[in-house]
């Protein structure tokens, strides 16, 4: 595996590699919750004044969302 990639990522593929051997269906389902979760961060410096914009709200699924202004809703995602 080339140097460029982190050893945590290494650790992290090196035991669901073992794990998906062992145990696939407990696999899955972490890696299911790995992915679908993005970790947590405090918003950075450049990201406060968007902040300030909106209301931060939390949905029954756990999804975090700003919402901000008036009119039709728009949904803005990003990967992780």
């Amino acid at each position: 595996m080339p140097d460029s990639v982190p050893t945590s990522l290494r650790i992290i593929r090196g035991a669901n590699r073992t794990l998906g051997r062992v145990a696939p269906t407990v696999a899955a389902r972490l890696n299911a919750r790995l992915f679908s979760r993005p970790r947590r961060f405090a918003p950075r410096d450049w990201e406060q004044p968007f902040e300030r914009l909106g209301t931060r709200q939390r949905l029954r699924s756990g999804v975090s969302v700003l919402t901000a202004g008036e009119g039709p809703a728009a949904a803005l995602l990003h990967g992780w």
